[in-house]
């Protein structure tokens, strides 16, 4: 059964120089995450963090470089901030965008709205929503990001004041870096499979992580069903560049 996608986009950010050093051509792959989906039925069980684990830890097999687009969703970016990146933009307060009622100019906003960075807070509703707050003078810009089915898919809620306990401050409307200790071997460490479990458990029942809400993966063997299937899906596009710059790489050295 199909669990879900991950859209990614495997780039090069060299300047296309003739420079005959192969550590140099190795560093020049760039793995974009562009958006992930999660089938309805296989919600709630923390699979978005288990997806962007295994990209992870394919871009580390791949000597890749993880990157994402601007993200807007509040829980992905949470999920990002947990595995340590930071983002590109901080944003401590935005100029407040006034959103006419009709079509083709609150249209028009909404998108010039979208590419302005955002800092917002994010907290566990009491009926297990996630409850997004910003200060009063953000908030109608913070409106003015999201469609009403958005908010009812991502199962979110706008406030004009803060919750009690505070939540976690994060960003959205930015794109976000990996950690720089992101090779280093407890990096590795924190990405292994089996080692998700807590973690998903513990997001999935804070915020219902990003595909839904609900309870975290049954058991290991649950863990290595889902990795298995996950890494049939994302492996052989990584797997390709890889060899590609093998091959690049040793024909450079030869000559």
């Amino acid at each position: 059964a199909l669990l879900g996608f991950v859209l990614l986009e495997t780039s090069t950010d060299d300047d296309d120089d003739d420079d005959d050093d192969a550590e140099e051509q190795r560093k020049g792959y760039v793995s974009t995450f562009r958006g992930i989906e999660v089938t309805t039925d296989a919600r709630g069980r923390g699979l978005s963090t288990l997806f962007i684990s295994v990209w992870l830890k394919l871009c580390l097999q791949a000597d890749v470089t993880p990157a994402t687009v601007s993200i807007n969703k509040p829980l992905l970016a949470l999920t990002f901030v947990r595995f340590g990146f930071t983002p590109k933009i901080k944003s401590t307060t935005t100029t407040t965008t006034t959103v006419e009622t009709f079509g083709t100019t609150r249209k028009r906003k909404r998108i010039s709205v979208r590419k302005t960075p955002l800092q917002i807070e994010v907290s566990k509703g009491k009926t297990g929503e996630a409850r997004i707050y910003s200060s009063p003078r953000d908030f109608e810009n913070l409106q003015a990001g999201f469609t009403q089915t958005e908010l009812r898919t991502q199962n979110l809620v706008l406030s004009e004041t803060p919750s009690n306990p505070r939540g976690k401050v994060i960003q959205i409307r930015t794109h976000y870096f990996p950690p720089e200790s992101y090779k280093e071997e407890t990096v590795l460490y924190g990405l292994r499979l089996d080692a998700l479990q807590e973690e998903c458990g513990r997001q999935s029942s804070s915020f219902g992580d990003d595909d839904g809400g609900g309870s975290s993966i049954a058991n290991d063997d649950d863990d290595e069903w889902v990795s298995d299937k996950v890494s049939k899906i994302l492996i052989g596009p990584l797997r390709g560049f890889k060899e590609e710059k093998e091959m690049g790489c040793r024909e450079s050295v030869q000559k």
